[in-house]
Order: C-alpha cells, then sequence, then structure tokens
C-alpha cells in the first residue's frame, strides 16, 4: 500500500470510475476514510444484556414472499 495524499486519491477515484472495473471509485474512498475494523474493548451484545436471536428463527418469516402462492401456501393444501 501507499500512502497517497486525499487530493490525489479523489482525484484518481474521479478518473478510474469510469473504467468497466474500477480499482477505486470516489464510494471507496469516502468508506476507506473511516476505520471499520472492530475494537478490542467495543461493547458486545452480552454486555449490553441483548440476547441474540438464531437466524434460522427469523429467516423463514422473511422468505414468504417467494412461495409459490405466498403467505397462503401453507392454508391452501390443508383445505
Amino acid at each position: 500500500m501507499l500512502d497517497i495524499p486525499m487530493p490525489l486519491a479523489r482525484l484518481q477515484a474521479a478518473l478510474l470510475q469510469f473504467l468497466p472495473k474500477p480499482p477505486l471509485t470516489p464510494d471507496q474512498l469516502r468508506l476507506l476514510r473511516v476505520d471499520n475494523v472492530v475494537q478490542s474493548d467495543a461493547l458486545t451484545l452480552k454486555t449490553l444484556g441483548i440476547t441474540a436471536t438464531p437466524m434460522e428463527a427469523i429467516l423463514p418469516g422473511y422468505f414468504v414472499r417467494y412461495r409459490p402462492k405466498g403467505q397462503f401456501s401453507r392454508h391452501l393444501s390443508a383445505g
């Protein structure tokens, strides 16, 4: 990695964004300016008193819309 001054990086991103597969875009540059690594002393769900719910318990409700007959498909087979 090279340490590039931000004005130069913005110029590069502005030009490179028009390539078919740009190596750097202005959006990526904005994201790179903010640290996205969790600190070791960060609060966790447990320290905040929050009990996590497994995805398996929630996801079926989100996928109802993808059933062939939607939310009523289970009632059609019983009927």
